[in-house]
Formats: C-alpha cells, structure tokens, sequence
C-alpha cells in the first residue's frame, strides 16, 4: 500500500514526528475537529499544549498494542527534571525509545493488557492483514489538501481503527464525551480521506480504554447515520477551509455580539 503523485501520498514507514512536522500544507483531522468545535481562526491559530502525562500516556498506549515488537517503552523514575531523569530521557531519545515514569509505565501495560483481553478489540489489533499508522496525504476535488494517521487499517473489509484513551468508557458518558472532542468528525474526516486515496471504508471503530482504575476496555462503532451526519460536517468545514485560503481570512464561527441568555435549563424555575 505505497503510492505517490502529485495529488495523493501513502506513507507507511513515516515517523509520528515526520507526520506531524512535514506536510503542514495538508490539514489534518484535529484541524477539521477545532474548526467544527471552535472555528476555523482556532484550528489555524490555537496550540494544542498537552500535559507531559498525558502524552506519555497516550503515546505509551499507542506504542504498547500498536508498535509492541519494537518494544519502545522504557521505564523511568518517578520524578521528571532531575539529572538522573534527564539523562534517561536523552537516552532513550538516542536509541528511539519512549520513556514513561515509573508509575506512569505499570498504568500503561495494564491499559493495554486491558485492550489486548477485550476480544472486540483484539481481533482487530492483531489481525494478522492490519497495517498500522499508515500517512494518508490526499488532494480534496475543491483543492484543499487533507491528511490522516489511521491507528490501524485492514483492506479486507475496509475496516478503520483508532485507539483512544479514556475518562471514561462507559457508554452514557463516552458518548457524550465524543461529541465534545469531535470524534465523529475525526471518523467522517479518515473516511473521506482513504476513499479519496482509493480505499475502501466500511466500518470505522473506536478501540477505548479507560485512564484510570478498573482500566476497562471498549469497542465503539460508529454508526451509519453518525458517519453519515459526520461527512456532511466534514464537507461544510472542507468548503468553509476552501474559502479561507482563497481570501486568506480565518473568521470565528459565531458572530461578533451574542446575546447572553438564560440557559433553558433554567427557564422554568421558579424563585424560592
């Protein structure tokens, strides 16, 4: 699955940090996610400034169930910034690896022991035709250029998956959760771009574990109707990009004056 012209690229063997310092021109799914949650001035002019736990996390769990027979996690100390921390850290930068602290690292081999025992999830994480983290750069038929990282990949089937980490997976909360991150048009955003690459996409799964104890693990599909209702987002925000670029202004979505109003929550209460 390797392919190159001027308006298509897949990349299998490209770094997580070649992806995510190279090909800035291409938009990414995180930018199509901040534009739809906060328009597009944020997505162009906003920094996303995660927390040094919660990328070890993230990345740890990634590299554990994704990336497991390159054995990239080391185990650190438990405290960040000292010499013997820093020089770890150097190490481990040197040889490619991943360093997580010392509690950090026993969090992240029971999150993804917890996704490898869920049977939903490993079937898919060790699906012996899976590609893994696969660089999908496309040309949108408007001329905005889009990119994506699918965490996992299976031709047969046109099956997407994305690992996450988790609040919570329990259903009421996850998907309420969902919603406010933008999932769906993460999911929407994936589907367009490997169909534009040739790709077929039938199903798109979220594979979720929890961040903290029980460290329970969950298999999330998105629907027919919540891809459909995504793609229709997506497409607004590719045109809504199209435009940006044209006249080079990045507008917040929502208008300059917005009244204040009670929330409705509120509007049938009555003063006690």
């Amino acid at each position: 699955m390797e392919s190159r012209s001027m308006l298509m690229m897949i990349e299998n063997h490209l770094s997580n940090e070649d992806y995510h310092t190279k090909y800035l021109e291409y938009f990414s799914a995180t930018f199509g996610k901040k534009s739809w949650l906060e328009g597009l001035n944020h997505a162009r002019n906003s920094h996303v400034n995660l927390s040094a736990e919660i990328k070890e996390i993230g990345d740890g769990v990634h590299a554990a169930v994704l990336e497991e027979e390159k054995d990239l996690l080391r185990r650190g100390t438990n405290r960040r910034g000292t010499k013997e921390w820093k020089q770890l850290e150097e190490e481990a930068y040197l040889d490619g690896k991943i360093l997580l602290k010392d509690s950090t690292y026993d969090e992240v081999m029971l999150m993804a022991k917890s996704l490898q025992d869920n049977t939903a999830c490993a079937q898919f994480l060790n699906h012996p035709e899976r590609v893994n983290e696969s660089s999908i750069f496309v040309e949108h038929p408007v001329g905005v250029k889009m990119r994506c990282r699918p965490d996992l990949y299976i031709e047969r089937g046109g099956i997407i998956c994305d690992v996450k980490t988790c609040q919570s997976v329990v259903p009421k909360k996850f998907l309420r959760d969902a919603m406010q991150l933008g999932y769906p048009i993460q999911a929407a955003w994936y589907k367009t771009c490997l169909e534009l690459a040739g790709m077929q996409v039938s199903q798109f799964h979220f594979l979720c574990v929890q961040k903290s104890q029980p460290y329970t693990s969950q298999l999330y599909t998105v629907s027919a109707d919540m891809m459909q209702w995504g793609i229709q987002q997506v497409n607004k925000i590719i045109l809504s990009i199209n435009e940006a670029q044209e006249t080079d202004t990045w507008p917040n979505s929502w208008p300059d004056q917005v009244m204040m109003d009670l929330p409705a929550y509120l509007k049938g209460d009555e003063e006690i």
